[in-house]
């Protein structure tokens, strides 16, 4: 779960003194004051952090599925033969029986990253597509 880390600077009334106290909540900070601090004690959030969970040891659904998927996308990624390892991979095959739907999004997913990350392998235009056909939808 996330939580919130804030360090509130506050007036002690009884010696007139400025402190400094550090908190995590997982509450509205506003409010998690105003329970807090008493009215007098005039007080404010001076900083804050959010901290997040560690997520270590989940693995995505290639790495639990299809572990040799994501040897092989290793293998090939930063060079231009990615994509043809890609298409290779989600074309329909006879011999293969495909791939969970959470799977196939990752593919996807990993196939646009490779794409702004090496720009230069990326295709101008495709032969079929609408850009290439030069179509305009609204003629």
């Amino acid at each position: 779960m996330t939580s919130l880390t804030i360090k509130v600077k506050w007036l002690n009334p009884v010696d007139n003194s400025w402190n400094i106290d550090e908190h995590v909540t997982n509450d509205d900070p506003i409010q998690f004051i105003k329970n807090e601090y008493m009215p007098e004690m005039y007080a404010e959030i001076i900083e804050a952090e959010i901290i997040s969970p560690r997520l270590e040891n989940i693995k995505s659904a290639l790495e639990e599925q299809y572990p040799h998927v994501i040897e092989k996308t290793t293998l090939f990624w930063g060079y231009q033969e990615f994509h043809q390892f890609i298409n290779e991979l989600i074309m329909a095959n006879r011999k293969r029986q495909g791939f969970a739907y959470d799977a196939l999004q990752e593919i996807y997913f990993i196939s646009a990253l490779h794409d702004l990350a090496y720009p230069e392998f990326v295709k101008e235009k495709e032969v079929w597509s609408d850009e290439y056909l030069n179509m305009d939808s609204s003629r």
